[in-house]
């Protein structure tokens, strides 16, 4: 039931940070309209989403990560190291608490230009149509990239990274 209430709550909360965002950004919102126009049919008309829309919607899921980035809403607990490990030039001793900064990556500007800015481009390659630094993005959990075989992440994760595609 808490995973449930879990994934809920961030999906809610990433929904609100949606709306604030393009609500200030009224050029990004009317581009998200646009594409999904183009690829689901204008309202009244338009049909419901599937999960295989998102590869046709690239502007719309770069701006879903872009969101998940700038607000970082979750906080994620105090993990123990499980063996010894250098981290850059940090020593973490096996057993050692260690806490997930979750805000501090997605906001080094040494990946994004203009890191305390809401800006689609960090997740969009114009010149392409698709999505690019997917691999920066680390919304619920810090480990192995979301892009990878191996990763972890919130259990609800799929619950809340899809959410927000289909209700946006």
């Amino acid at each position: 039931m808490f995973r449930l209430l879990a994934g809920m709550e961030t999906t809610a909360t990433t929904l609100k940070w949606s709306v604030y965002l393009l609500a200030k950004k009224p050029s990004i919102q009317e581009k998200v309209f646009k594409e999904i126009c183009e690829v689901l049919g204008a309202p009244p008309s338009q049909r419901v989403p599937t999960l295989a829309d998102r590869k046709h919607l690239p502007f719309t899921e770069a701006v879903l990560a872009e969101v998940q980035r700038w607000s970082s809403i979750v906080a994620v607990p105090p993990h123990r190291a499980t063996a010894d490990v250098t981290v850059g030039c940090y020593h973490i001793p096996k057993e050692a608490i260690v806490v997930p900064n979750l805000l501090a990556g997605h906001r080094d500007d040494r990946i994004w230009p203009n890191a305390n800015d809401f800006d689609a481009a960090n997740f969009y390659d114009v010149t392409n149509n698709t999505t690019k630094n997917m691999e920066y993005l680390i919304p619920f959990s810090i480990g192995t990239s979301l892009y990878t075989i191996n990763f972890r992440f919130c259990f609800g994760f799929l619950f809340v990274f899809i959410n927000p595609f289909f209700r946006i």
